[in-house]
Protein backbone atom coordinates (compact mmCIF):
# COMPACT_ATOMS: atom_id res chain seq x y z
CA UNK A 1 0.00 0.00 0.00
CA UNK A 2 2.83 2.42 0.75
CA UNK A 3 4.35 1.85 -2.71
CA UNK A 4 1.00 2.48 -4.37
CA UNK A 5 0.63 5.72 -2.40
CA UNK A 6 4.08 6.86 -3.55
CA UNK A 7 3.23 6.11 -7.18
CA UNK A 8 -0.09 7.94 -6.92
CA UNK A 9 1.61 10.93 -5.34
CA UNK A 10 4.29 11.04 -8.06
CA UNK A 11 1.61 10.78 -10.76
CA UNK A 12 -0.34 13.71 -9.26
CA UNK A 13 2.88 15.70 -8.98
CA UNK A 14 3.73 15.12 -12.65
CA UNK A 15 0.24 16.17 -13.70
CA UNK A 16 0.47 19.39 -11.68
CA UNK A 17 3.88 20.23 -13.10
CA UNK A 18 2.65 19.55 -16.64
CA UNK A 19 -0.34 21.86 -16.15
CA UNK A 20 1.93 24.66 -14.88
CA UNK A 21 4.23 24.23 -17.87
CA UNK A 22 1.27 24.34 -20.25
CA UNK A 23 -0.02 27.52 -18.64
CA UNK A 24 3.38 29.15 -19.04
CA UNK A 25 3.52 30.18 -15.39
CA UNK A 26 6.48 32.62 -15.02
CA UNK A 27 6.42 32.61 -11.22
CA UNK A 28 7.55 30.10 -8.64
CA UNK A 29 4.99 27.40 -7.82
CA UNK A 30 5.48 24.87 -5.03
CA UNK A 31 3.59 21.93 -3.52
CA UNK A 32 4.02 20.01 -0.30
CA UNK A 33 2.56 16.78 1.01
CA UNK A 34 3.18 13.40 2.63
CA UNK A 35 4.79 10.87 0.33
CA UNK A 36 3.97 7.71 2.25
CA UNK A 37 0.66 6.63 3.70
CA UNK A 38 2.02 6.01 7.21
CA UNK A 39 -0.44 6.26 10.12
CA UNK A 40 0.54 8.41 13.09
CA UNK A 41 0.32 5.34 15.35
CA UNK A 42 3.03 3.62 13.33
CA UNK A 43 5.23 6.72 13.50
CA UNK A 44 5.01 6.90 17.28
CA UNK A 45 5.53 3.14 17.67
CA UNK A 46 8.72 3.09 15.59
CA UNK A 47 9.87 6.55 16.79
CA UNK A 48 10.03 7.96 13.30
CA UNK A 49 8.63 11.11 11.74
CA UNK A 50 6.26 11.41 8.83
CA UNK A 51 7.96 12.29 5.54
CA UNK A 52 6.69 15.49 3.95
CA UNK A 53 8.20 16.76 0.72
CA UNK A 54 8.29 20.20 -0.89
CA UNK A 55 8.32 20.37 -4.68
CA UNK A 56 8.72 23.38 -6.98
CA UNK A 57 8.76 24.15 -10.70
CA UNK A 58 12.22 25.77 -10.34
CA UNK A 59 15.24 23.50 -9.94
CA UNK A 60 17.33 24.11 -6.79
CA UNK A 61 14.97 26.86 -5.68
CA UNK A 62 15.75 26.39 -1.98
CA UNK A 63 18.50 25.31 0.36
CA UNK A 64 17.18 23.20 3.24
CA UNK A 65 18.34 22.78 6.83
CA UNK A 66 16.80 20.21 9.19
CA UNK A 67 15.76 21.20 12.72
CA UNK A 68 14.14 19.28 15.59
CA UNK A 69 10.33 19.05 15.73
CA UNK A 70 8.35 21.78 17.43
CA UNK A 71 6.93 20.51 20.72
CA UNK A 72 5.23 17.13 20.27
CA UNK A 73 4.79 17.52 16.52
CA UNK A 74 5.21 14.39 14.39
CA UNK A 75 7.07 16.43 11.74
CA UNK A 76 10.64 17.69 11.83
CA UNK A 77 11.17 21.37 11.07
CA UNK A 78 12.95 22.33 7.87
CA UNK A 79 14.26 25.85 7.21
CA UNK A 80 14.13 26.75 3.52
CA UNK A 81 16.33 29.54 2.18
CA UNK A 82 15.36 30.71 -1.32
CA UNK A 83 18.09 30.56 -3.94
CA UNK A 84 16.15 31.76 -6.97
CA UNK A 85 16.02 35.42 -8.05
CA UNK A 86 12.57 37.02 -8.31
CA UNK A 87 11.40 38.30 -11.69
CA UNK A 88 11.89 41.93 -10.62
CA UNK A 89 15.60 41.22 -10.05
CA UNK A 90 16.14 39.18 -13.20
CA UNK A 91 14.68 41.74 -15.61
CA UNK A 92 15.94 45.35 -15.67
CA UNK A 93 13.55 48.27 -15.41
CA UNK A 94 12.28 49.71 -18.69
CA UNK A 95 11.21 53.24 -19.56
CA UNK A 96 8.14 54.39 -21.44
CA UNK A 97 6.47 57.68 -22.31
CA UNK A 98 2.91 58.37 -21.16
CA UNK A 99 0.50 61.28 -21.68
CA UNK A 100 -0.56 63.42 -18.72
CA UNK A 101 -4.25 63.86 -19.52
CA UNK A 102 -6.10 66.52 -17.56
CA UNK A 103 -9.37 68.48 -17.97
CA UNK A 104 -7.35 71.50 -19.10
CA UNK A 105 -5.52 69.47 -21.76
CA UNK A 106 -8.78 67.97 -23.04
CA UNK A 107 -10.37 71.43 -23.24
CA UNK A 108 -7.40 72.84 -25.15
CA UNK A 109 -7.49 69.89 -27.55
CA UNK A 110 -11.22 70.39 -28.17
CA UNK A 111 -10.59 74.08 -28.87
CA UNK A 112 -7.89 73.15 -31.37
CA UNK A 113 -10.23 70.80 -33.23
CA UNK A 114 -13.05 73.37 -33.25
CA UNK A 115 -10.75 75.98 -34.84
CA UNK A 116 -9.50 73.53 -37.48
CA UNK A 117 -10.65 73.99 -41.08
CA UNK A 118 -11.29 70.37 -41.89
CA UNK A 119 -12.24 71.08 -45.51
CA UNK A 120 -8.74 72.37 -46.13
CA UNK A 121 -7.35 69.05 -44.91
CA UNK A 122 -9.78 66.76 -46.70
CA UNK A 123 -10.48 68.48 -50.05
CA UNK A 124 -7.02 67.89 -51.63
CA UNK A 125 -7.52 64.13 -51.31
CA UNK A 126 -10.84 64.17 -53.19
CA UNK A 127 -12.78 60.95 -52.49
CA UNK A 128 -9.82 58.72 -51.50
CA UNK A 129 -10.95 57.51 -48.09
CA UNK A 130 -7.54 55.99 -47.24
CA UNK A 131 -5.66 59.24 -47.83
CA UNK A 132 -8.28 61.27 -45.96
CA UNK A 133 -8.09 58.88 -43.00
CA UNK A 134 -4.29 59.03 -42.96
CA UNK A 135 -4.26 62.83 -43.17
CA UNK A 136 -6.80 63.31 -40.38
CA UNK A 137 -5.06 60.76 -38.15
CA UNK A 138 -1.69 62.44 -38.62
CA UNK A 139 -3.19 65.83 -37.81
CA UNK A 140 -4.88 64.55 -34.64
CA UNK A 141 -1.63 62.96 -33.46
CA UNK A 142 0.18 66.22 -34.18
CA UNK A 143 -2.32 68.17 -32.06
CA UNK A 144 -2.04 65.66 -29.21
CA UNK A 145 1.76 65.82 -29.28
CA UNK A 146 1.66 69.62 -29.26
CA UNK A 147 -0.96 70.15 -26.53
CA UNK A 148 -0.98 67.17 -24.15
CA UNK A 149 2.20 67.01 -22.02
CA UNK A 150 4.07 63.75 -21.67
CA UNK A 151 6.49 62.26 -19.16
CA UNK A 152 8.91 59.34 -19.02
CA UNK A 153 8.38 56.72 -16.31
CA UNK A 154 10.28 53.63 -15.19
CA UNK A 155 8.46 50.29 -15.29
CA UNK A 156 9.61 47.31 -13.25
CA UNK A 157 8.86 43.69 -14.12
CA UNK A 158 6.41 43.24 -11.21
CA UNK A 159 4.61 46.58 -11.67
CA UNK A 160 1.20 46.99 -13.21
CA UNK A 161 1.24 49.59 -15.95
CA UNK A 162 -1.72 51.44 -14.47
CA UNK A 163 -0.24 51.78 -10.96
CA UNK A 164 0.76 55.43 -10.56
CA UNK A 165 2.40 57.36 -7.74
CA UNK A 166 -1.03 58.62 -6.63
CA UNK A 167 -2.28 55.04 -6.30
CA UNK A 168 0.80 54.08 -4.28
CA UNK A 169 0.12 57.03 -1.97
CA UNK A 170 -3.47 55.86 -1.45
CA UNK A 171 -2.29 52.30 -0.79
CA UNK A 172 0.05 53.60 1.92
CA UNK A 173 -2.85 55.59 3.40
CA UNK A 174 -4.93 52.42 3.49
CA UNK A 175 -2.16 50.55 5.33
CA UNK A 176 -1.83 53.33 7.92
CA UNK A 177 -5.58 53.41 8.50
CA UNK A 178 -5.62 49.62 8.95
CA UNK A 179 -2.76 49.70 11.46
CA UNK A 180 -4.37 52.47 13.53
CA UNK A 181 -7.77 50.74 13.47
CA UNK A 182 -9.55 53.78 11.97
CA UNK A 183 -12.43 52.03 10.21
CA UNK A 184 -14.01 55.22 8.86
CA UNK A 185 -10.75 56.38 7.28
CA UNK A 186 -10.14 52.88 5.92
CA UNK A 187 -13.57 52.86 4.29
CA UNK A 188 -13.03 56.34 2.80
CA UNK A 189 -9.61 55.48 1.38
CA UNK A 190 -10.91 52.19 -0.05
CA UNK A 191 -13.71 54.01 -1.88
CA UNK A 192 -11.32 56.60 -3.29
CA UNK A 193 -8.82 53.90 -4.22
CA UNK A 194 -11.46 52.00 -6.20
CA UNK A 195 -12.33 55.17 -8.15
CA UNK A 196 -8.69 56.07 -8.84
CA UNK A 197 -7.89 52.55 -10.04
CA UNK A 198 -10.72 52.72 -12.56
CA UNK A 199 -9.52 56.14 -13.76
CA UNK A 200 -5.92 54.91 -14.06
CA UNK A 201 -6.97 51.92 -16.17
CA UNK A 202 -9.08 54.14 -18.44
CA UNK A 203 -6.17 56.55 -18.86
CA UNK A 204 -3.89 53.66 -19.79
CA UNK A 205 -6.35 52.60 -22.49
CA UNK A 206 -6.22 56.10 -24.00
CA UNK A 207 -2.43 56.17 -24.24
Amino acid sequence: PALMAVRAFCHALRQRRTSCTAEGTPTLASWSGNIGDIPKEECHRHQRKQDTGLYANVKAAYNSKALPPLGRSDHNLVVLTPQYKPLVQRQPASTRTVRKWSPEAVESLQGCFEATQWDVLCDPHNQDIDEVTSCVTDYINFCVDSIVPSKTIRCFANNKRWVTSNLKYLLNQKKRAFKTGDTEELKRVQTELRIRIKEAKEELMRT
